[in-house]
């Protein structure tokens, strides 16, 4: 019984604070990952540049490749990409904060009274406006 009890009382748990540094060491961990990924891609293009003389006059397959290497990128490394999820887990996004989307209606009679008479206004006004603007220049 002795030993159960010194073993819980010398267990370590990280308080919130220690916890929110070791998220925040783990998210700039992963940002630098990626950034270093971003460069070693980045090498790889500019090597091809350097051998082919331009962009333009690579072959084709050459492109095609590199097209496919920063879509590749973009998938592992972008947000909610496959690494962010390996690392940080899979967030749904919470309904509370994200409203869901309303059907788009057709705007009803009076939706489409009040838009007329605010857009004749508006011209009504545009022109008095000219018109001022006119009798200031002369």
């Amino acid at each position: 019984m002795k030993d159960e009890t010194n073993e819980t009382a010398t267990a370590w748990t990280p308080s919130e604070a220690e916890m929110n540094d070791m998220y925040q060491n783990a998210w700039l961990d992963f940002h630098a990952d990626a950034q270093q990924a971003k460069q070693d891609l980045n090498r790889r293009y500019a090597k091809m540049v350097n051998t082919f003389g331009s962009y333009k006059t690579m072959p084709d397959g050459v492109k095609e490749i590199l097209k496919e290497d920063y879509a590749a990128h973009k998938a592992k490394w972008a947000k909610n990409g496959e690494e962010q999820q390996k690392r940080f887990g899979v967030k749904e996004p919470d309904p509370a904060v994200k409203p869901q989307e309303q059907p788009k209606q057709a705007p009803t009679e009076e939706q489409t009274k009040l838009r007329q008479e605010f857009t004749q206004k508006m011209h009504q006004q545009r022109h008095q406006q000219q018109a001022r603007s006119m009798e200031i220049e002369i």
